[in-house]
């Protein structure tokens, strides 16, 4: 018997049909196959990577708006003055000069001058400059120097390469009896030699005797300067030679006759060598010993 039956309080105490109650099947033995394995998920796709993002735009200062107005600008920062000190008070103690004195250790004095053993100070830059400068004007001004010493020599050279004479010097002398090298060519040219006579001009002191006897080709003419060579041999076929050979330098010697200094040089200039035209010129209208278009 049961003892709960009909006791609702008693589980199980009322049968299935009063109760309501279906416990439905019974399970049976468990299943020895195990439970097939869930497929495995598809990899989702690598996602593409971001292209870099742009630069950010400069900033740019701030315009004025027509409707806003002007901008007003930004005050500048006030500086640190915290290491000045007040007036009044004494510098820190890295800029107090040394006892005695002078420059704080370590800045730049430039009235200092370097101790032995020392680099250069500074400044010396500028003395190195100074230095190189005064050597390149030295070398100017001796250059220069040179310069003129060789101009003088090449004029005296040509003096003495005009005088005639082989050894560039003037013999001494005034007159016949006073040189035995000047007696010889004096001798020369009295006896027609043309040629000692121009080389007695050329040889003897200006002003002398033999000058004047040389260049008169032995006192044969009007003073030839050193071209009786030239009048021996007279004048070339058609060239004039004396006046009345060429109306243009019969103007000059007319000229140079009346006193005109101007055309005396510019008769002797124009005339050939060793010809009456250039013997009346160069003697200034036989005024002067020759001159050789100096009479102006």
């Amino acid at each position: 018997d049961d003892p709960g039956a009909g006791d609702p309080q008693w589980p199980g105490g009322n049968d299935e049909a009063s109760s309501g109650f279906d416990p439905g099947p019974h399970p049976g033995p468990p299943d020895p196959t195990p439970p097939p394995e869930p497929e495995p998920e598809p990899e989702p796709p690598a996602a593409e990577p971001e292209p870099p993002a742009d630069p950010a735009p400069a900033a740019q200062p701030p315009q004025d708006d027509f409707f806003a107005g002007p901008v007003t600008p930004t005050p500048p920062a006030t500086p640190d003055l915290s290491d000045i000190p007040p007036p009044g008070s004494m510098p820190p103690p890295g800029l107090m000069p040394p006892p005695g004195g002078g420059v704080p250790p370590g800045q730049f004095n430039p009235f200092q001058t370097a101790s032995p053993g020392t680099g250069p100070v500074a400044g010396g830059s500028s003395s190195n400059t100074l230095k190189i400068v005064g050597i390149v004007v030295g070398v100017v001004v001796l250059l220069g120097i040179i310069g003129v010493i060789a101009a003088a020599l090449i004029v005296r050279n040509a003096v003495d390469d005009f005088s005639g004479d082989v050894g560039g010097e003037l013999l001494q002398g005034d007159t016949y009896g006073d040189n035995a090298t000047l007696d010889a060519m004096w001798d020369s040219c009295g006896a027609g030699d043309m040629g000692e006579c121009d080389q007695l001009f050329y040889s003897s002191e200006i002003g002398s005797d033999y000058e004047a006897y040389g260049s008169s080709c032995g006192n044969l003419t009007s003073p030839r300067n050193g071209n009786c060579a030239a009048w021996q041999s007279g004048p070339a076929s058609g060239e004039p030679w004396d006046y009345g050979d060429d109306p243009d330098l019969d103007a000059l010697w007319d000229g140079c006759s009346a006193g005109d200094m101007a055309d005396c040089d510019q008769l002797y200039f124009d005339t050939p060598i060793g010809s009456e035209y250039e013997a009346y010129g160069s003697t200034c209208g036989n005024r002067r010993a020759a001159t050789q278009g100096g009479c102006s």
